[in-house]
Formats: C-alpha cells, structure tokens, sequence
C-alpha cells in the first residue's frame, strides 16, 4: 500500500516524541446505529482527565505532533482502514461518539441512517470544528454546532447525485490544497 511508509514514519515520530501508543482507537456509531472501531492516528495525551468529551478550543490535552497532524488532517489517514473494511465510505456524514449521540437534535438522527465518511460537506465546513467549542460551555456549544453540521448534511445527502459527489471531491482537493482552512 502506498501510505504504508508515510504512516508507519508518522507513527515512529508520535512513539518517539510523544512516547504514546501511535494509534487511537475510538468507538464511533455507523449506519443504522452500528458501532465499530474507527483508527486514527493520536494527537492527544493519553492518562489525562478531559475537560470534555470532544476535543475544544487549546485543548491541552493535544500534542504539538499531534496539532500539527490535526492541522494537515493526516490524523484521519487510517480511517482508510475503516474504508476498506466497508466500515465507512469516502462520502458520508462523520461518525460519532456514542456519548455524543444524545446531544443530536431530532433533525441529526437522521444522519445515522447514513453510512460515515471520511469527509461531508460540514467537514469541509468546519474543518477548524474544535475552534468553535468553548472549552467551559462545550456541551451547548457543541449541541448547537451537531445542529449546523445535521443541517448541512442532511440537505446534501438528501439530494446529492454522482456530479454533486465529484464538485464535492474538487472541494476538498481544493480545500486540502489550501491548508484546510475553515471556509
């Protein structure tokens, strides 16, 4: 496989800088209410109590490998593990925490009738998502963030068609390109 190098080099560097196992292994909840284990690459120290249950604006808990592997997006590359497994497509809304589950609003539950992706249009949207989470207040502001995200990938998955798919690509091409900045 063609990332098998990159990846195990990224991993040495998290083993040797951070000294923390190199993959994080997350339970996420897949079509139809489905959990599977989704793989990623760690960027935040492990032993540490979490001020919540997601990742918020500073967090501490985020390494400075593991924000510079947050900021390129080269955290999620194992997720093409998920993808191969047929745990997650390419296109999807992303997979969540169970103990997230229960902050989606009624319009959100509809996304777990959907197969996760890799990426969707709210990720593209909000591919800064931990900025917008207010450390102190990150269960209401997170609530209000799933609210957006479920808006915005419920339309497109609603209506979306092979052409939508291949203009969504050339986006994230684009926005990849671009250092990932929130659009």
């Amino acid at each position: 496989m063609p990332l098998s190098l990159p990846l195990a080099g990224i991993a040495l560097v998290i083993w040797i800088i951070d000294r923390q196992t190199p993959l994080y292994l997350a339970d996420r909840i897949a079509l139809d209410g489905r959990q599977f284990r989704q793989v990623k690459l760690r960027t935040m120290r492990t032993g540490r109590d979490a001020t919540s249950a997601i990742t918020v604006r500073d967090d501490p808990r985020v390494t400075k490998v593991g924000r510079f592997l947050r900021n390129a997006k080269l955290d999620e590359l194992p997720q093409l593990w998920n993808i191969m497994r047929g745990e997650m497509g390419v296109f999807g809304p992303r997979p969540e925490a169970p103990e997230n589950v229960r902050l989606y609003p009624p319009q959100a539950l509809g996304l777990l009738k959907l197969k996760p992706g890799l990426v969707s249009p709210s990720s593209l949207r909000f591919a800064r998502e931990e900025e917008l989470v207010d450390p102190v207040s990150w269960e209401d502001s997170y609530r209000r963030l799933i609210a957006e995200k479920a808006e915005i990938d419920c339309a497109y998955f609603a209506n979306s068609s092979w052409p939508d798919h291949a203009r969504f690509m050339l986006r994230v091409v684009r926005q990849m390109l671009s250092g990932w900045s929130a659009h």
